[in-house]
């Protein structure tokens, strides 16, 4: 009886140690497990501070040192947190226990996949820094050998970030998060690498890897605009093997058509835009939201005035060509006294030379803004120290704002440009989603140098997750009180009779399946069309009210507004009211439509 008690003792003994022992090494596993995490969440913060910034950073030399500081900031991060893992005894000792095991080997999963992707992120920095270094136009030709390279590179980063997704499955809540965080930002930089490989494998096509390619060129005029500005200009730019040439631009005056061309006008455009008649006059092909359309007709437009066969299109207004002089630097136009900088240019262009052209005749002010492209684009061709990246940096921004807009008659190309958004079709990406406004000039007058919009977006999440959205566009006319008539200021007693009298149209374009009172489809989205007219030093207000239905998709309410390529970019508010939800704002701190603007709510029903 004495020696059953005795070993019971012992056996208790030894529970109690076993357990105070496992508690111990519970306690320093869980304090190793905390310090990786710690690590992991500081490498995330640096990662996410310098996401946001990157396609400005690694447009710069000083800028892509400053994203290779970072990225060896993060990188030490996960280095110290693989480092933590490995070298805990109390984590090796636990990793024998089933549920245990998978914890441990969740965290180092992170750490591994997060330390791999730091290191393709640097040497994708510095294979863009080699391009900066040897890649810059020589004598009007492009290295085509570099954006193959870099190509390359980005489609295998694709893939092996592709493959660092993995399920957060069997993982307890804060690693389960991490991994979902990691999955997060994994995806996202996957489809930003899918995107930049298919976009540098266009790009080769276009400037004739594979033989030559012939786009028209269009320049559009900010100062009366259309959804794009009114096309101007036109002139022929050639590609072969990445050598490029230009013909001299010639106005839409010398292109005019003795009748429309045979491209069908889709029914919501004609309803809308018909009255123009955009497959018949150079100053309307813009109209319609969707360049897709508008860039099928100039081609049709461009072969009856001249035979000529076009690969396709690219769009380029005056923002644009300031965007590409902080590149080239500044340019001599004959005509014009003053070298054009990026800092001038639109004031140059779209008010200066206005005011010094008698009213009414502008073949002169046509020839001026064409030789101000040809200019910058003779630049391109002498400029052998024109660095490549700063280059592509510039039209990535002018892209962004819809200043840049490409068209391929090649489906597949076409679908390329589409997927970048840089092909101007507005429902391309979430279309159910998407908004799009933009003012529209009504009178031949240049006044919209002189008109600011800007866009306040309220929104009303209801009980059964249907979205209100009441969006009101203000519209302030600055044109000068009491001014003289002239050919920019008008009137031109067709639609206005007083000098600085804006006379307009508020194209509305709201999400696809929405509901918006008196909106027909157009460029795959709902549109309504609002007249207005605002005197010189006055403005008014215009209120949409638009119904989303079943708008809260995976606990996440999102829209996005796309940009009307103005001279300065529209500002934008967007606010929202939950009363019936719990709201978290994951992206909504923009304030100019420079671009693209998505802005997202994370929500759950209330208790």
């Amino acid at each position: 009886m004495i020696r059953k008690r005795k070993w019971l003792k012992r056996a208790i003994w030894a529970l109690i140690i076993g357990i105070c022992f496992t508690v111990l090494i519970s306690i320093f596993a869980w304090r190793d497990l905390s310090t990786a995490k710690s690590n992991l969440e500081q490498a995330k913060s640096v990662l996410d501070s310098l996401q946001s910034n990157v396609a400005n950073n690694i447009g710069s030399k000083a800028g892509r040192s400053e994203t290779e500081a970072s990225l060896t900031k993060a990188l030490a991060s996960t280095i110290a947190a693989e480092q933590k893992i490995n070298s805990s005894l109390s984590l090796d000792v636990l990793d024998q226990l089933p549920f245990i095991n998978t914890q441990i080997n969740g965290i180092k999963s992170i750490a591994s996949d997060a330390d791999e992707s730091i290191k393709m992120g640097q040497q994708l920095i510095s294979q863009v820094d080699q391009i900066s270094r040897a890649g810059s136009f020589q004598n009007g030709q492009i290295p085509v050998s570099q954006i193959s390279s870099l190509q390359v590179m980005a489609s295998q980063d694709s893939n092996s970030i592709h493959s660092m997704i993995k399920p957060a499955t069997g993982l307890v809540s804060t690693i389960s998060a991490a991994r979902n965080d990691f999955n997060k930002v994994a995806t996202k930089l996957d489809d930003e690498l899918v995107t930049a490989s298919q976009s540098l494998a266009a790009l080769e096509v276009i400037v004739g890897k594979d033989g030559p390619e012939k786009f028209l060129l269009v320049g559009d005029n900010n100062a009366e605009m259309r959804d794009q500005g009114m096309a101007l200009s036109i002139s022929t730019v050639s590609f072969d093997n990445g050598r490029f040439s230009t013909t001299p631009a010639n106005s839409i005056s010398s292109m005019a058509l003795n009748s429309p061309v045979n491209v069908p006008i889709p029914s919501g455009t004609n309803q809308v835009f018909g009255e123009l008649q955009p497959n018949y006059l150079w100053q309307s092909v813009n109209a319609t939201a969707n360049f897709q359309w508008s860039g099928s007709t100039m081609l049709a437009m461009a072969k009856e005035n001249t035979g000529i066969n076009y690969n396709g299109v690219i769009a380029i207004d005056v923002p644009a060509l300031a965007d590409l002089l902080a590149v080239t630097g500044p340019v001599s136009v004959a005509g014009i006294a003053t070298p054009l900088t990026s800092q001038n240019v639109s004031e140059i262009l779209l008010h200066d030379l206005y005011v010094n052209v008698p009213a009414g005749n502008q073949v002169l002010r046509q020839e001026e803004i064409a030789s101000a492209a040809d200019a910058v684009l003779s630049r391109l061709k002498e400029g052998s120290s024109i660095d490549l990246v700063s280059m592509a940096k510039a039209l990535g921004n002018a892209a962004a704002g819809r200043h840049l807009l490409i068209y391929s008659s090649d489906p597949h190309l076409e679908a390329i440009f589409n997927s970048d958004g840089i092909s101007g079709n507005p429902a391309v990406k979430n279309p159910s989603r998407t908004f799009h406004i933009a003012i529209e000039n009504a009178t031949a007058t240049k006044l919209d140098y002189f008109i600011y919009p800007s866009i306040s977006s309220s929104i009303y999440l209801t009980k059964y997750g249907n979205a209100i959205v009441q969006t009101s566009v203000k519209i302030v006319n600055t044109a000068p009180v009491g001014a003289k008539p002239s050919y920019q200021l008008g009137p031109d007693y067709i639609n206005s009779f007083t000098p600085g009298e804006y006379v307009g149209r508020v194209e509305f374009w709201g999400p696809k399946g929405s509901e918006q009172l008196g909106s027909i489809s157009e460029s795959g989205l709902r549109l309504n069309e609002i007249p207005f007219k605002i005197f010189p030093g006055h403005s008014t207000t215009i209120t949409i009210e638009t119904i989303i239905p079943n708008a809260i998709v995976n606990g996440e309410f999102s829209i996005q507004f796309i940009p009307q390529p103005r001279i300065e970019p529209v500002p934008i508010k967007v606010s929202i009211n939950t009363p019936f939800w719990q709201c978290t704002p994951l992206n909504s701190d923009s304030n100019t439509l420079d671009k693209t603007r998505v802005f997202t709510w994370q929500l759950y029903p209330k208790k």
